[in-house]
């Protein structure tokens, strides 16, 4: 989530862009986001160098080596964001365009998927001083220093302002939320985790991020003020740990190519140098269905509805409904015992427009191992949805015995369309009680059978009435005593008013 200051930078840059000519608003996002990727390279290079020296091992740099550029043969270095960006104008544009953009787009010649991704990528910044003012405008961003997932929440901020993030469903699911669904999943290494709606690849990198922190030394890590772990060292995986990790451990797709390549970007800049990540329309007749990931960590497209001409005829469920046909692929390419983690629209827990949205449910509960249900309130994903959310965890198989379910009341940003910091925030107790499955203020135990019994109903207040109805029961004497009571402060309240008025 971008604070006021980094949100009056960027405007200040698409103002730029605007007044200097790039009046495409999508392909001023593309340009903007080239520009990030080759500041933050950089800073991501040293901290792997880093890592490979507090390891004992080699390292070769992303700037290592020679280059062919269109023009001349030029060392790797002079792609450095420290080193182009103070050239004078007219030779930094010269330099961007006819060297580093073309270094950028065979940026790793072994690595075919991530070249392909790039090979649409296009240096359209039309003059000299709106590249200055642009970097410029990088440089006060501090992108490195705020240790913020910036480069998508920039792409989300601006397609805010284009108001279509709602309508392409290209928003990013908050990165707070993300780490608390991956904590709870906890993918482990050598489980294999697809995404088949990626996005900008939030819940594959926040999946590798957490697995590198389960193998750092307590001494070199750290969080930030958002709770993001920091100096991930993952000093204590083995090198073949390391080559899982980085190679085919994190799967993900998405329909959108504009997306496909600002998530192989934003792999690499965290580290992953080889992204499995392509382009594929997963509702559609080509995708794959088989078993094969371990665990499924998704925020699918659920704003609307698809051709059922369209879709894939592997599906077991007859629906156009997108949200319930990512429901019933998930549990299809899960590997038995498998672990899913996704975020739903809230109708699907209790819905009863379609037979469809109950028939799943009753899957879920009978053929699977549905472990929790997390209630969100509606703001968490303002200003670009107003749809209140839930997360559903569940096993591929089995059986469910009992159902964990949380109500979030705040998760510690305010729930209006300016989403601020504030002081409350559930997340933390959601993790602790999530952990001993314990119950209190927020948090409820529901067995199968009570589940049954409301037509599977998996809305947690279907289940708090029952259990509020159950713990509170007063005496005749003690409610005569209330209402006294109440009567009393009414009647107060109005003398004071006549006082006032009199």
């Amino acid at each position: 989530m971008l604070d006021a200051e980094l949100r009056r930078e960027v405007d200040a840059l698409w103002d730029k862009f605007w007044a200097g000519g790039l009046a495409n608003p999508l392909m001023a996002i593309d340009q903007m986001n080239y520009l990030i990727f080759l500041n933050r390279l950089e800073h991501v290079d040293t901290l792997e160098q880093k890592r490979a020296d507090s390891r004992g091992i080699r390292y070769k740099s992303t700037f290592a080596g020679y280059f062919e550029s269109p023009k001349r043969k030029v060392r790797a270095t002079e792609c450095r964001f420290s080193f182009w960006s103070n050239l004078p104008a007219e030779e930094m544009f010269e330099h961007l365009q006819t060297v580093v953009f073309p270094w950028m787009k065979a940026l790793a010649p072994e690595n075919h998927a991530f070249t392909s991704f790039m090979r649409d990528a296009a240096f359209l910044i039309p003059k000299p001083s709106l590249l200055v003012e642009a970097v410029n405008v990088i440089r006060d961003l501090k992108i490195t220093d705020r240790n913020l997932d910036t480069q998508g929440d920039i792409y989300e901020y601006m397609l805010g302002k284009l108001g279509v993030a709602g309508q392409i469903g290209q928003f990013r699911t908050p990165r707070h939320i993300i780490r608390t669904i991956v904590a709870m999943v906890d993918p482990q290494l050598g489980e294999v985790v697809i995404d088949p709606a990626c996005g900008t690849a939030g819940f594959l990198i926040a999946a590798y991020q957490h697995m590198i922190a389960a193998a750092t030394s307590e001494e070199f890590l750290t969080h930030d003020e958002d709770g993001a772990p920091q100096n991930l060292l993952g000093d204590r995986l083995t090198r073949r740990q390391w080559q899982w990790l980085r190679n085919g451990g994190l799967v993900g797709y998405d329909f959108d190519p504009s997306m496909v390549r600002i998530a192989a970007m934003n792999m690499v800049l965290h580290g992953i140098p080889r992204p499995e990540v392509s382009y594929a329309d997963a509702l559609g007749k080509t995708f794959s269905h088989s078993p094969r990931a371990k665990v499924v960590l998704a925020n699918p497209p659920f704003s609307g509805s698809v051709d059922m001409a369209d879709i894939s005829d592997d599906f077991t469920i007859r629906t156009g409904k997108t949200e319930l046909l990512f429901l019933d692929l998930f549990q299809q390419i899960l590997l038995p015992g498998g672990r899913a983690g996704v975020v739903v629209p809230d109708s699907v827990l209790f819905s009863t427009r379609t037979k469809t949205h109950k028939t799943f449910r009753r899957n879920l509960i009978e053929n699977h191992g549905l472990e929790g249900v997390v209630h969100f309130p509606s703001g968490v994903f303002r200003p670009y949805s107003s749809v209140a959310t839930a997360v559903l965890i569940f096993t591929k198989d089995g059986t469910t015995q009992n159902v964990w379910m949380y109500g979030v009341t705040a998760d510690g940003y305010s729930l209006d369309d300016r989403r601020v910091p504030i002081a409350e925030n559930d997340l933390s107790d959601l993790l602790n009680q999530w952990t001993a499955r314990s119950t209190g203020e927020h948090s409820l135990l529901v067995s199968a059978d009570a589940i049954r019994s409301a037509a599977y109903d998996l809305s947690i207040n279907t289940y708090r009435s029952v259990a509020h109805s159950q713990s509170v029961m007063r005496s005749p004497a003690e409610i005569l005593d209330a209402a006294q009571l109440t009567t009393t402060e009414v009647q107060k309240g109005l003398d004071e008013l006549r006082k006032m008025l009199a």
